[in-house]
């Protein structure tokens, strides 16, 4: 039973790698094209703290970074775990990797919240 569940796990996460890396090409395309071309119209090629300021106060933007972050931390995160799953770990050693992933992407989640708060709340200490 244990071997079941942990492919249907296997199986789930090798659909989401794929799901995501689609998700973030596409997520990627609309940030470049935002950032990088309907910007030279609104602000005359300026990127600065107003204008992302501006935009993030959309609830829309704030979910588009907020999944965006995500899809990055996971799939990024679990491509690191394919890395070291190719090796033949000990049980233990999976396990250690795994709860490490885990730490790191639930602090890279806290990071970019608090990366993406000062543009939202429009507090940018002073600069």
């Amino acid at each position: 039973m244990v071997v079941l569940k942990n492919e249907r796990i296997a199986g789930f996460n090798w659909y989401m790698q794929r799901i995501t890396g689609v998700l973030l090409a596409l997520w990627l395309l609309v940030h470049f094209l935002v950032i990088h071309f309907s910007h030279l119209r609104a602000t005359g090629g300026q990127i600065n703290f107003n204008w992302v300021h501006q935009r993030l106060q959309s609830g829309w933007w704030q979910a588009f970074y907020g999944i965006f972050g995500v899809l990055v931390i996971y799939h990024g995160l679990y491509g690191i775990y394919n890395i070291f799953a190719d090796y033949d770990m000990k049980p233990g050693t999976r396990k250690a990797l795994v709860w490490t992933l885990w730490i790191i992407g639930v602090a890279a989640v806290v990071f970019a919240w608090m990366a993406l708060s000062p543009f939202i709340h429009g507090t940018h200490g002073g600069m």
